[in-house]
């Protein structure tokens, strides 16, 4: 074969591998849930079931149309009212569904290493923001319950970052400092950053000016 018809026949495999990867992933994520028992049929700030299972080390959301938050057992009042708080900001976000678009445009273009430095800025900036906005929500004084909690629920066996967003998914330590050092950014700074933004992407937008001949 010529060199176009190989590289598109490596670039066919890659994308097959990472699919079956991720139905693999998602059956056997489903297949240990399989038992979990309904806790609550339409938890409020979520609006969606919450279930419970002692086949898992850590929350999650699994579901694109109908998403559905798994809680592992034994936790405390105060752990699933913090953990629930945190997939509810996913939800509100439509972060599930932002995750998902996402890992398919990797599938396609999993040969460019930015997309995937992309993907896991992408992942934790979802972690960081949605630990802030529970900050927010409940209080600076959850800080320490919160640290812990995450630091409880580190699962050593991660779940796959093609597949649900888990509540300890992510770099704990990263998470847990930023929780303890966090200040609520002022208007000023965010206008700023925007500016920034605004001005750089423009810059990127134009093309050079060609010089006559």
């Amino acid at each position: 074969p010529d060199l176009w018809t190989l590289t598109a026949a490596i670039w066919i495999f890659g994308i097959s591998v990472m699919l079956i990867y991720s139905i693999y992933t998602m059956r056997k994520l489903r297949k240990t849930v399989r038992f979990a028992t309904l806790v609550s049929s339409k938890y409020t700030p979520a609006n969606c079931p919450v279930y419970e299972s002692d086949q898992i080390k850590t929350a999650f959301i699994l579901g694109f149309f109908r998403p559905v938050i798994y809680l592992p057992k034994g936790l405390t009042a105060s752990g699933k009212r913090l953990i629930l708080e945190h997939e509810s900001v996913h939800l509100r976000r439509h972060d599930h569904q932002v995750k998902l678009a996402a890992w398919l445009i990797l599938t396609l273009h999993w040969f460019n290493p930015l997309m995937w430095i992309s993907f896991q800025f992408l992942n934790k900036d979802m972690e960081l923001s949605c630990d802030e906005q529970v900050l927010i929500n409940l209080g600076s004084q959850i800080r320490t319950d919160y640290s812990f909690l995450l630091l409880d629920l580190a699962a050593p066996g991660r779940i796959s970052s093609g597949m649900p967003l888990a509540f300890s998914e992510g770099n704990t330590k990263i998470r847990i400092k930023n929780i303890l050092n966090y200040r609520p950014v002022k208007f000023g700074s965010a206008a700023a950053a925007i500016l920034l933004i605004f001005i750089t992407v423009y810059g990127c937008m134009g093309n050079p000016k060609k010089e006559p001949e």
